[in-house]
C-alpha cells in the first residue's frame, strides 16, 4: 500500500497501475538485454558460479541482509524501517579478509540514503597443491567508498549508486596503483507473499587501470515454494553476466528449521542451515600487458550454518560460517554487528 495519502480512490487505483506499468517495463528490458548478450548460436555461455555470493548464505539482489545493502542492490534500502548501521568482517581459511560499515538513513517514508565502505585484503599465492591457480599478484587491497539513494513505490523500489574504488597490486615486490568509478541502478519488488526480484546494472568506467568489466548485468529471485511455510524454506537463483563474456550462476536453499517463538525464548533471534553450488573462479584483474591471477573454473559445493542473536540495547550480533569443498576448499566465516536506531 501507498505510504503518502492520497484523497481519492481513484487516484490510487491509477496510481497502482502506473507503479506496475514501470515494474513491467523495467523488468523486460532488463532481461532483454540478458538476451541480447548471447553468443552467435544463441545459447548463453558456460555459466560460472558465483562462489562467494553463496559462501554467506545467498545475498543477493532479491535477499536483504542488512545495511550492506547498499554494495548489493540500493533498491534493497526501499525494505528499511529505521535507521542502521552494520559492521561486517569476512575471513576464509586462506587469509582472504573482507570487512566493510554501512548505514541506511531514512529520510521520509519513501525515500532512503546509503553510504558505506568496505575493504578486500587477498594475500595470492602462486600455486595450490602443484597446480597454478595464481600467477601474478603477491598481495591485493582494495578500498571502497559507496553513496546510495533509493524510492519507494506501491510495488517495488528503485535504487541508484555510486562507487569509487581504489586498488594496490603488489606483483613480485612492486606496487601498482589504480582507482575505478561504477554507477549503478537496481530494482527490488515483493512481487507476492512468497516471490521477491531484484535486478541491477552496473557501468564501471572503462579507462580503470585495474581492468574489470565495463558492464554487468543480472538478477535474482527469492522463492518461498510454501506458503503455509513462511520464510522456513526459501530458494535463491542468482544470474549475472558481464562485458567480459563471464557468466555467473548461482542457487542455494535456505532452511529455518526452528521457529522463531521457540527461538527468542532463547535469546537468539534466527538459526538457518543453508546449501547451494558455486564456482571458485574469481577473476581479479586484467590488466593490459600482464598475466592475469585467476583461479581454477571448477564446480564446488557450500554448506553452511547462520546464527542471529535477539538485539540488546538496540544491537543485534550475527555470525556465519561456511565450508566450500572442492579441489581448493575453504572454510569462511563471516561476523556482523547492527545498531538500529
Amino acid at each position: 500500500m501507498y505510504l503518502v495519502r492520497y484523497k481519492g480512490k481513484e487516484s490510487f487505483t491509477t496510481g497502482g497501475k502506473m507503479n506496475r506499468k514501470i515494474l513491467s517495463v523495467t523488468v523486460v528490458l532488463l532481461w532483454a538485454t540478458l538476451l541480447v548478450a548471447q553468443n552467435k548460436d544463441g545459447a548463453l555461455p558456460i555459466p560460472f558460479f558465483d562462489g562467494f555470493a553463496q559462501a554467506i548464505g545467498g545475498p543477493n539482489e532479491a535477499f536483504s541482509t542488512g545495511a550492506t545493502d547498499v554494495f548489493i542492490n540500493p533498491a534493497l534500502m526501499g525494505r528499511a524501517k529505521n535507521a542502521e548501521i552494520q559492521f561486517a568482517n569476512l575471513i576464509n581459511g586462506h587469509d582472504v579478509q573482507f570487512f566493510s560499515t554501512a548505514m541506511v538513513l531514512p529520510l521520509s517514508e519513501t525515500q532512503f540514503l546509503g553510504v558505506g565502505v568496505f575493504g578486500l585484503d587477498v594475500p595470492v599465492s602462486e600455486q595450490y597443491n602443484g597446480r597454478e591457480y595464481s600467477l601474478q599478484y603477491d598481495n591485493t587491497f582494495s578500498f571502497n567508498v559507496n553513496l546510495s539513494y533509493a524510492y519507494r513505490f506501491r510495488d517495488f523500489s528503485l535504487g541508484a549508486s555510486v562507487e569509487y574504488a581504489s586498488s594496490q597490486l603488489f606483483p613480485r615486490n612492486n606496487m601498482i596503483r589504480g582507482t575505478e568509478i561504477e554507477s549503478s541502478i537496481g530494482l527490488y519488488s515483493e512481487v507476492n507473499p512468497a516471490l521477491k526480484l531484484g535486478m541491477m546494472l552496473r557501468l564501471r568506467n572503462a579507462r580503470s587501470t585495474l581492468g574489470s568489466p565495463a558492464l554487468q548485468w543480472g538478477g535474482s529471485l527469492v522463492w518461498q515454494p510454501f506458503t503455509e511455510l513462511g520464510d522456513r524454506l526459501q530458494l535463491l537463483f542468482s544470474l549475472r553476466k558481464d562485458s567480459g563474456r563471464r557468466s555467473d550462476l548461482s542457487y542455494a536453499v535456505v532452511i529455518n528449521p526452528v521457529p522463531k517463538k521457540l527461538l527468542n525464548a532463547r535469546g537468539i533471534k534466527s538459526l538457518t542451515f543453508r546449501g547451494g553450488t558455486a564456482n571458485n573462479n574469481v577473476v581479479f584483474f586484467n590488466i593490459p600487458g600482464r598475466r592475469s591471477g585467476f583461479y581454477n573454473e571448477n564446480n564446488a559445493g557450500l554448506v553452511g550454518v547462520g546464527l542471529g542473536l535477539n538485539p540488546i540495547y538496540k544491537i543485534e550480533l550475527g555470525i556465519n560460517y561456511c565450508y566450500q569443498f572442492n579441489e581448493l576448499p575453504q572454510s569462511i566465516t563471516l561476523i556482523t554487528t547492527r545498531f538500529s536506531f
